[in-house]
Parts: structure tokens; sequence; C-alpha cells
């Protein structure tokens, strides 16, 4: 680009004074200053992206420890139900002989009480049971009692119409006397009777 220049007698009509460039805005200066400028813009710049950056990943880990924790809670939240739906109880039965018959595929007395079972729609994962024929101190018979409370059911069903446990229950629940294990196997009338008693039960 041609340099322009202006005639000193112009300028002096003008009433201008003869004009030079300031020593501090010639063009080496405008040139350095502008690049120092440039410079500490990039500086800045660097130093804030750093800042973004960290601010940046703070907030995604703490974004990522908050999901982690919730999905502890949730982890926490989702086996607590699991753990009380596999505890929910929804008979307990009492008798002697139970301890040899319950889940024993090879005896009668367990297949006819699962289609039972199946019936009303209860699984065995949902039944509780006390041998009385193991019951043979007062303390047996107590802890038995306690854990039978610990069920929260409000009825026990008994195979076993002789057993003192019956009497000890009967104080603070009711107990439903059924045929006996025996009597259910032999006797068709025997296996309606426990199948309307339990299919009765809450209603």
């Amino acid at each position: 680009m041609s340099k322009v220049a202006i005639d000193s007698s112009l300028l002096e009509e003008l009433g201008v004074k003869d004009w030079r460039m300031h020593t501090q805005f010639n063009h080496s200066n405008l040139a350095e200053n502008t690049s120092d400028t440039v410079q500490n813009d990039s500086e800045t710049e660097v130093v804030d992206s750093d800042s973004v950056l960290h601010v940046a990943s703070e907030a995604a880990d703490y974004h990522a420890d908050k999901s982690q924790v919730e999905e502890s809670q949730v982890g926490v939240s989702d086996d607590l139900l699991t753990s009380l739906a596999t505890e929910k109880v929804a008979l307990v039965f009492v008798g002697e002989g139970l301890e040899q018959v319950w889940q024993n595929d090879e005896t009668p007395t367990w297949g006819l009480m699962l289609n039972i079972l199946d019936a009303l729609n209860i699984h065995q994962e949902e039944v509780v049971y006390f041998d009385t024929a193991l019951l043979h101190t007062e303390d047996a018979i107590m802890m038995t009692i306690e854990e039978i409370i610990e069920t929260g059911v409000e009825q026990v069903f008994s195979f076993d119409e002789e057993s003192m446990l019956n009497e000890a229950l009967a104080e603070g629940l009711h107990v439903e006397v059924l045929p006996s294990l025996d009597e259910m196997l032999a006797q068709g009338f025997a296996k309606k009777q426990v199948y309307y008693r339990l299919a009765n039960y809450g209603h």
C-alpha cells in the first residue's frame, strides 16, 4: 500500500501543526503491543479453558458419584424388598413327623401336601413348619412359640391334636386343629377337610 503524505503548508492553512506519530504508537510498537495482547488473551483463554475443564471434570465426578450412590440406594431399596418377599409367611404348620415329610419327594404325604398348596396358590417357601416330635423340653416349646410369633401370623394349623404346643399357642394365637398327616393320606374326607380349612383362612 502506498504511503499518503500531507503537505505541511496545507496543515498550516487548516490551523493544524505538523503532525507526527508518537513513538508510543508507531507501527512496530503497535505490532508488538498487539502481539502481546493476543498472547495474553491466548494465555487467558488457556487458563480459562483449563478452569472450565477442571470445573466440568468435578461436575462429572459429582454426578457420577451421585449416580453410584443412587444406584446403591436403589440397589439397597431392591434387595430389601426381595428379602421381605422371600420371608413372607402365609401358613404355619405344627405336627408330629413334619421334619421327615417336608420336601421329601419319596413320601406320598409330601406329594399330597404340594397338591394342596398348589391348589391354594401358595408356594412351599411361604410355609413354615415345626415338628412337635422334636420339642422335648419347655425351653424348646417356648423358643418355638417365639419363632411362630415372629412370623406375624394370627393363626396356626396343627396336625397334632395331642401336642402341648397347641395349648401354649392358644394363649395368644388361634390354633386350628387339622386331621393328622396319616389321616389325610388315608381318607379322602380328611384331605378335603384340610383343603377347605386352609382355603378359608383369612376370609
